[in-house]
């Protein structure tokens, strides 16, 4: 049992029962589809142990960590389901709620993975142009527990750092 003189991010890097996210990738995929409502996702993915959830922060400089995500409510004393999750590790972490409206879709054009990893004989093959894919999800992404202990390893969370860091996890 973990005592509270344990911090968020210990129990996070040392837990092993929380890897077994990394076993349903391709479900945690399927959930992160924009197509499926968000609600629905959320309530599914939190009744999983092992995933968190990435979001940029309202400043847009960098990336947030939320995990342990439940849903409560939905009973006949309180009709409203509330989103919640711990945002934050150590002594910075509080729970937090999860506002429906701010929940957004994101729909932009970004570089390609290959053109982020540096695959020059990707850019060969197509060409030397630098294609752009599109980005269709939302601004909240469940991810598995490989990429939780990825960020937790960061000193900087701003977008790069992290996407870098992921690609690492992913290569590993």
């Amino acid at each position: 049992m973990w005592s509270f003189k344990n911090s968020w991010k210990n129990y996070l890097l040392f837990n092993s029962d929380l890897d077994i996210s990394n076993n349903h990738l391709e479900k945690i995929k399927e959930l992160s589809d924009p197509n499926i409502p968000f609600e629905t996702a959320f309530e599914e993915i939190s009744n999983n142990q092992g995933i968190s959830f990435i979001c940029l922060d309202p400043t847009e400089s960098f990336i947030q960590l939320l995990h342990h995500c439940h849903v409560i409510g939905k009973g006949w004393s309180n009709p409203t389901k509330v989103f919640l999750g711990v945002l934050g590790i150590d002594n910075s972490a509080k729970p937090i709620q999860i506002i429906l409206k701010l929940v957004k879709i994101v729909k932009t054009k970004t570089a390609s993975l290959s053109e982020m990893i540096g695959d020059d004989q990707v850019v060969k093959i197509i060409g030397g142009k630098q294609s752009k894919q599109e980005f269709y999800y939302r601004n909240i992404i469940p991810i598995p527990h490989f990429f939780t202990k990825a960020y937790l390893e960061l000193e900087s969370f701003d977008p790069q750092s992290v996407a870098m860091s992921f690609l690492r996890a992913m290569k590993e």
